[in-house]
């Protein structure tokens, strides 16, 4: 079963975070939930990222390991 992740605005970072949790082996579904606005500067997409629930914690942790920008991969 698959579990909420986050929820992001804007696209590039949820294209980030997505990569990061692949590379770790973690399998990342997307779901757009919509636009939520237009600016000057593009289209505003809500982009929910859901996870099997196996891999909740783990990718939590993961996405907090890239928030504080220190990633050891080996």
């Amino acid at each position: 079963m698959m579990k909420l992740l986050k929820s992001f605005v804007k696209y590039p970072e949820y294209d980030i975070i997505k990569s990061i949790l692949e590379e770790n082996g973690i399998e990342v579904q997307l779901k757009q939930t919509g636009n939520i606005g237009v600016a000057f500067f593009g289209d505003s997409t809500n982009c929910d990222i859901y996870v099997p629930e196996e891999y909740y914690q783990k990718s939590l942790e993961i996405i907090e390991q890239y928030k504080e920008g220190g990633f050891n991969n080996g």
